[in-house]
């Protein structure tokens, strides 16, 4: 529910691609539940995750998506953090203050 709650706050702000510039259409998203975490969708899809490997009780089918997903998050996290500082400036400066990443404050 989580991951789909984020993606329909998101709405047309959603993009696959870290863009350079956002269209000016693009609103800083602060509701729902981006009102208490930064990374819904992602925190999202790592608790699908568990609940795969939870039905599955292979760990070989759990532990590689994982580690991948694990690698992806450290590399766009940083680079979508960054441009979202560029795009809102102290807004989301602010907005990081109040709120976790992956977990709310």
């Amino acid at each position: 529910m989580l991951f789909f709650s984020a993606h329909k706050h998101l709405n047309e702000n959603w993009s696959p691609i870290i863009e350079k510039k956002f269209s000016k259409s693009r609103s800083l998203i602060l509701e729902g539940p981006y009102r208490y975490i930064r990374h819904p969708i992602y925190v999202g899809s790592m608790i699908l995750l568990l609940g795969f490997f939870l039905l599955s009780a292979n760990w070989l089918f759990a532990t590689i998506p994982l580690i991948i997903l694990i690698i992806f998050y450290s590399i766009k996290i940083p680079l979508e953090e960054k441009e979202l500082e560029r795009n809102f400036g102290k807004k989301y400066i602010e907005y990081k203050k109040r709120t976790g990443g992956f977990f709310p404050r």
